[in-house]
């Protein structure tokens, strides 16, 4: 079986990322392989914005669950992940864990004008994002 090389692959599916963020578990892991791969082939590397369901999952369940693996956290979410490990069905458990517990961020305000008393924090208020709330269960 033959298969295209990253670059021709990856010249159909960029277009389909531009503006918009990845989401990935364990996302260190996945953007280091986006970036090897980038550097492999001498391309750019663009620099995406990742969100981690990982990191996510401790801050938002914390001590609540056992660990904080893929299978763990879509199971705590009320995602049945079938043939995990199976890319696919980690990739829409992902983005299932992701639709719950990661917030949306707030969209942009317009920049307050600066004067003598405008502190630097609150010309970025709209880039914190919004915390999220999940009921835990014991």
């Amino acid at each position: 079986m033959e298969a295209d090389d990253f670059p021709e692959v990856w010249a159909e599916i960029k277009p389909l990322l531009e503006g918009l963020p990845l989401v990935a578990h364990n996302s260190p892991f996945d953007e280091g392989c986006l970036r090897a791969v980038h550097e492999l082939y001498g391309m750019t590397y663009p620099n995406y914005k990742f969100y981690c369901t990982c990191r996510t999952s401790r801050k938002v369940f914390g001590k609540d669950l056992p660990n904080h693996q893929l299978h763990t956290v879509a199971e705590r979410c009320g995602y049945n992940l079938k043939n995990h490990h199976h890319a696919l069905a980690d990739a829409e458990a992902c983005a299932q864990i992701a639709l719950l517990i990661i917030p949306e961020p707030k969209k942009a305000k317009p920049a307050k004008k600066a004067n003598k008393d405008t502190h630097v924090g609150d010309l970025f208020d709209s880039l914190i994002p919004q915390t999220v709330t999940v009921k835990k269960t014991k």
